[in-house]
């Protein structure tokens, strides 16, 4: 029974003096006149990094190959309609593909190429025909069509 009366008095005590702590520093710091205002720092943003590169020297999953190229994502490359042979000096106009190359699908050995004309996606291959314009060469980075005798290479866009 004697710890209960003088666990009363101890507690009472020690309760006094924390709030009596409290009261203190609340009490300093509403009435310190020399106190300096706190300084925020500037905020650094980090640099943007470069832009990402593909990496496509990786092995297809369903081919089991490896290809050995890779291509900067942040460049694109300028849409190029040149012709590969000079055509003659006649009077007949020369015509310019009305289509797009946007890359390629491969179906088992089968390449098609996916080309959109007119806001519709189509798939070719080698030796199809898209307006007045006949399959070539379906690469990797370049679609090659010819319009009589003349060949033109389009870019993947």
């Amino acid at each position: 029974m004697k710890t209960k009366k003088l666990t009363v008095p101890v507690l009472l005590t020690l309760s006094m003096v924390i709030w009596g702590v409290i009261a203190w520093k609340v009490y300093a710091a509403m009435h310190e006149e020399s106190r300096e205002a706190p300084v925020a720092s500037p905020i650094v943003k980090p640099a943007k990094p470069e832009a990402p590169t593909l990496l496509l020297n990786y092995k297809d999953p369903f081919l089991g190959d490896y290809r050995s190229a890779s291509q900067p994502t942040g460049e694109e490359p300028a849409r190029k309609v040149t012709p590969a042979v000079r055509p003659p000096a006649e009077s007949t106009p020369e015509a310019v593909p009305d289509f797009t190359y946007k890359g390629f699908i491969r179906v088992g050995k089968e390449v098609k190429a996916m080309v959109e004309r007119n806001g519709k996606s189509l798939q070719l291959k080698a030796g199809d025909r898209i307006g007045l314009f006949r399959i070539e060469v379906i690469g990797d980075y370049q679609l090659t069509v010819t319009y009589q005798s003349r060949k033109y290479e389009l870019p993947v866009q």
